[in-house]
């Protein structure tokens, strides 16, 4: 809701929507291929590691080019942050 009230126009809450989506599917399959449990033949574990990579590279280029993109990555960082903190 913060991000809603925070963002400019859809455009930005577009931006974010991209880098959500992104994120959620670069970080579930980087999780999935670097997870020894699974035991991935080499060829799932080839495929699965370059469709991160290659999603990896998008995270950043959304998160580094768009304006909301930025904003939703400051706001994470901040909430990281705080999760973080409150762990101590």
């Amino acid at each position: 809701m913060i991000l809603v009230i925070l963002s400019d126009d859809l455009d930005s809450l577009a931006d974010m929507y991209a880098i959500g989506v992104v994120g959620a599917i670069t970080v579930n399959l980087g999780s999935s291929c670097f997870n020894k449990r699974l035991k991935l033949n080499w060829r799932e574990f080839t495929i699965m590691v370059t469709t991160f990579a290659i999603l990896f590279a998008i995270e950043i280029t959304i998160a580094k080019t768009k304006a909301g993109g930025a904003l939703f990555r400051h706001v994470c960082f901040g909430c990281l942050g705080l999760a973080c903190a409150g762990m101590r």
